[in-house]
């Protein structure tokens, strides 16, 4: 579990040793004054929303020449070393990628913290997982929307996909294909040269090979869904794959 530190302590010194004429104690030397509880306060304010306290115009009772070095002190010991203190490690940030081949877009969450996703593919349709295979029913320039969440924070993304398969099925290759375990075997009407690229879930290219044969058997490395891109001379082929 990632702690995080409010830095009143130093805050304290920094006051202490540069502006010695400020009483952050009071008369029984224990308790805070308000000078203390002020600058407290600005450690505070400065740690949970990440922003200067510097012009705050709320001051209490302390002179405003004191609120003023009181909230620079605190914006620079908290703002100059976030991650000294570790503010911020258990942000939820959202980003995604995405990789399209041949129709289909592999779409793949790589933020930091998030345990939960809502994507909007912006086409009426939305999804749940934090990577999947989504293929378009038309081409166009569409607004994805991630929402990454982790019970306590969540962030928005929203990146423009691009989709163009105009002509992508005019030259289609055929084939028969079968599930054996977690093997497929791709049956062809003819022996040729076809080129072969293996994709996992989140558009990364794990295998790639160029075989002849009219029998091809496809071997999954382990769990998940793929799409295997094949190619003979101008025909191509797009097929998900999956391994339970």
């Amino acid at each position: 579990m990632t702690v995080r530190f409010l830095p009143l302590g130093l805050a304290w010194k920094y006051i202490r040793d540069n502006y010695p004429t400020i009483e952050l104690y009071s008369a029984d030397e224990s308790h805070p004054s308000i000078n203390g509880s002020y600058l407290a306060a600005c450690v505070h304010y400065a740690s949970m929303f990440r922003e200067s306290p510097v012009g705050a115009s709320f001051i209490s009772t302390v002179t405003a020449i004191d609120a003023a070095i009181l909230q620079e002190a605190a914006e620079l010991v908290v703002l100059d070393s976030l991650s000294t203190w570790r503010i911020g490690d258990n942000d939820v940030v959202a980003s995604f990628t995405f990789n399209t081949v041949s129709g289909s877009t592999v779409f793949s969450e790589n933020g930091t913290n998030g345990t939960t996703y809502s994507w909007d593919l912006d086409d009426g349709s939305t999804e749940t997982a934090a990577s999947f295979s989504y293929t378009y029913a038309n081409d166009g320039v569409y607004n994805v929307e991630l929402i990454a969440t982790n019970g306590c924070d969540s962030d928005t993304v929203t990146q423009q996909v691009t989709i163009n398969t105009t002509g992508i099925n005019e030259n289609k290759l055929a084939f028969e294909i079968h599930k054996v375990q977690n093997n497929y075997k791709l049956l062809f009407n003819k022996a040729a040269q076809r080129h072969f690229q293996l994709y996992d879930a989140k558009g990364s290219l794990i295998q790639e090979d160029k075989k002849t044969n009219s029998e091809i058997i496809i071997t999954l490395p382990k769990s998940g869904a793929y799409l295997l891109h094949a190619v003979e001379s101008d025909k191509s082929a797009v097929i998900k794959l999956f391994n339970d």
